[in-house]
């Protein structure tokens, strides 16, 4: 899975367009009109945007013809589409709204104390929501997607960005600079241990080696989940305010003086575009990749290709179930069954993987079994 262009905000007296750059070389290919200021951008896992235009979300096809508009949502700013848009979140101002893949309200959670300024869903029970007045980290809980229960998760009370992964609550801290970490969701504590001072208002994303932030002096870095740096880069402008994109090959990341597209393996930079500049309303406003928190399913990144065949007690068997478990996320990295001659093949992430298959014949006969393939990367 990949996307030829990434959209962005392009803001100031061009508020009211989506700017549409190449991801290859950086150029702009189009400024798309929309009916309103722009705000947050993300994308599905089909391309299809999602941008907050005005007082309402509006979902467009890969080639930003509009698909639905959602009901009211006032001062929104901030979206995360889940589950390849099976789930929608979008915060700001004073609530939190879920939509349904229609557009309609499922939920709204009113609410003038808390805002949005960043939220991370963990594709189960719980969206993880940082305040609109950092004034603290917050929890809804909705079983079966339909209520939204309110509880306080953490005490990191003056933050940005915010992220869950594998178990763990991450936040920026605006005061001190630093990167917090939550294994319990009641007390956390910083993790950079000095490394790397994380700038005011930047939001987290992450894929499966780590986190990307900004930091200081107009730095981009790389972090391991344990704090440790593992590269910063220097860019042009402030990113004081500042977006923060990845996919599986790249690291998209905004300031004042435009658009960088970032190798994520050393942080060299790719390319600018300077045709967008981005301010304090930038958060989280990057429509590049859907975020790997909130994907959904295993097959984020797609890089390695695994392939077999079943027996039975000797013969190739069809309708054999194959589950391949990517270790490294505890979650499905691929599945399928075999065809008629007991054939298989898997695109799964490139990461620690091993195979399950299961049969059951027709008089109710169960077999299993699990390997460790080795796999070409």
């Amino acid at each position: 899975m990949s996307f030829d262009t990434i959209f962005v905000p392009a803001f100031g007296s061009d508020a009211s367009r989506i700017l549409e750059i190449d991801n290859e070389t950086g150029d702009t290919v189009a400024f798309h009109s929309v009916s309103d200021s722009v705000g947050g951008i993300d994308r599905d896992a089909d391309g299809n945007v999602y941008a907050i235009v005005g007082q309402y979300l509006k979902k467009y096809s890969p080639d930003m013809n509009l698909i639905w508009t959602s009901g009211e949502t006032y001062s929104t700013t901030v979206v995360e589409v889940a589950d390849n848009g099976n789930a929608i979140f979008v915060g700001g101002g004073s609530r939190i709204i879920r939509l349904d893949p229609d557009g309609s309200i499922v939920w709204n959670s009113y609410d003038t104390n808390i805002g949005c300024l960043d939220m991370s869903y963990d594709g189960g029970d719980y969206l993880y929501v940082q305040a609109a007045d950092d004034s603290e980290d917050r929890r809804y809980g909705f079983a079966n997607g339909n209520d939204s229960a309110e509880e306080l998760v953490g005490y990191n009370d003056d933050s940005s960005g915010i992220l869950h992964h594998n178990g763990s609550l991450y936040s920026t801290e605006l005061t001190t600079s630093n990167l917090w970490r939550s294994d319990t969701f009641v007390e956390g504590s910083t993790i950079n241990d000095g490394n790397f001072t994380v700038s005011n208002y930047t939001n987290l994303d992450m894929d499966r080696g780590g986190l990307y932030t900004a930091g200081s002096g107009g730095k981009i870095a790389h972090l391991d989940f344990d704090g440790n740096t593992q590269w910063e880069v220097s860019i042009s402008g402030s990113p004081y305010f500042v977006g923060i994109d990845v996919s599986p090959d790249t690291l998209w990341a905004s300031s004042d003086a435009g658009l960088y597209r970032i190798d994520k393996s050393d942080g060299s930079v790719l390319w600018k575009n300077t045709d967008t500049q981005f301010n304090s309303t930038a958060h989280e406003s990057l429509g590049g990749f859907p975020n790997l928190d909130s994907y959904g399913g295993a097959n984020w990144e797609v890089t390695v290709q695994i392939s077999g065949t079943a027996t039975v007690d000797g013969a190739s068997t069809s309708d054999v179930e194959i589950l391949v478990i990517d270790e490294d996320s505890n979650a499905f990295g691929g599945r399928t069954t075999t065809d008629s001659n007991g054939n298989w093949t898997v695109e799964a992430p490139d990461s620690t993987l091993h195979v399950v298959a299961q049969y059951k014949d027709a008089d109710g006969n169960v077999f299993n079994t699990e390997s460790y393939p080795y796999v070409n990367s």
